[in-house]
């Protein structure tokens, strides 16, 4: 079996994370008429760093909370919890992670679709190695 590179390394582990909290989550937006709320992986962003032996770096990893209009605190409390479970990230195969505290969190109103929505963007950031 390949190894995976640092940003299917995240990707995957995000999703997972979000799975066992008991959030819906996607690795692209879901057919029209699934239920709110639940998780994206907008992108990932590597800024790699080459050493002799192994790469190190950062990731920039963007997810995205969608919910209904009526639903803005539950939205807030999942990127509260997604926040709380991503920052416990330390080990993903043979590669060391740790999330930088300070990783923003927005949420903005979207009428992007017919029904008025709350979108809730994490934006993390992690250093591997």
């Amino acid at each position: 079996m390949l190894n995976k590179q640092p940003d299917q390394q995240i990707h995957d582990e995000l999703i997972k994370r979000s799975e066992a909290l008991g959030l819906p989550s996607y690795p692209f937006l879901p057919d029209e008429g699934t239920p709110y709320p639940f998780m994206v992986v907008a992108y990932t962003h590597i800024v790699p760093q080459s050493t002799k032996s192994y790469l190190i770096g950062t990731l920039s990893a963007q997810v995205d909370v969608w919910g209904k209009a009526e639903d803005r605190k539950l939205v807030s409390d999942w990127i509260g919890k997604l926040m709380r479970e991503f920052s416990t990230i330390k080990q993903i195969g043979n590669t060391s992670w740790s999330m930088d505290l300070t990783s923003p969190t927005e949420i903005i109103k979207d009428n992007s679709t017919q029904e008025l929505l709350y979108h809730g963007i994490l934006d993390l950031k992690f250093k591997f190695h």
